[in-house]
């Protein structure tokens, strides 16, 4: 009777033990359950350190695109086949005082010529007036104070060459790109005035200019076709 009593007492004793055991194993075994099932921690948890390399990336795909012209290296007018800017030049346009370009626009204007003053250019304009077939008409004057008013009838960006031309005269005068932007409108805001068959507006023109130079180039400009 006494060995039975204390059997019984060291199976108690020993009870707990083999709960506690058995307990931690089957957690153990449930949390390489989970991480096998769940798997490691996606590539974007991971905390990875920014390196010169990858900041050099974003710093190049963000850089803009550069602009781009689009003019032909070359372009002629053949005067011969405008007959209105032929009428226009009939009579010789004065060139006294720093209104001269507005004055023949109005006179053009009062013979009811389609006429329109573009304000704000650039010389890289003026090429594509050109190259679309609108010799732009400036005026300029020259180191020896002499004054013109004349259309620009061809450029060359091999030569670097530039010809204006009376249209109802077929001598030219021939000036340097250097020389030309120096004298053109030099003591006003660079202008040029367009002749053609049928009214201009601004959408017009920026549409010309849109084909050979990047849109934001032609933001600045204003027409005057009044």
């Amino acid at each position: 009777m006494i060995h039975h009593l204390l059997s019984k007492y060291k199976a108690r004793q020993t009870l707990p033990k083999c709960l506690s055991y058995s307990h931690l194993h089957t957690c153990m075994l449930l949390l390489m359950f989970l991480i096998i099932s769940c798997g490691p921690l996606p590539p974007a948890e991971l905390n990875v350190p920014e390196t010169p390399n990858t900041t050099a990336e974003e710093t190049t795909n963000t850089q803009s695109t550069p602009t781009v012209v689009n003019l032909p290296a070359t372009a002629t007018v053949d005067m011969i086949k405008l007959p209105y800017l032929r009428n226009a030049y009939k009579r010789k346009p004065s060139v006294r005082g720093r209104s001269a370009l507005a004055n023949f626009h109005l006179r053009m204007r009062e013979f009811g010529q389609n006429s329109a003053i573009i304000s704000n250019c650039t010389f890289d304009m003026l090429k594509a007036f050109v190259a679309h077939g609108w010799p732009p008409i400036v005026v300029f004057q020259l180191q020896n104070g002499s004054t013109f008013m004349s259309p620009v009838s061809h450029y060359d960006n091999n030569t670097k060459m530039v010809h204006l031309q009376n249209p109802n005269s077929e001598s030219k005068r021939r000036l340097s790109y250097e020389e030309f932007e120096a004298a053109w409108d030099k003591d006003t805001t660079k202008k040029c005035m367009i002749l053609t068959p049928r009214k201009l507006n601004k959408a017009d023109v920026r549409k010309v200019l849109g084909k050979y130079l990047p849109a934001d180039a032609t933001q600045q400009i204003n027409v005057n076709t009044r």
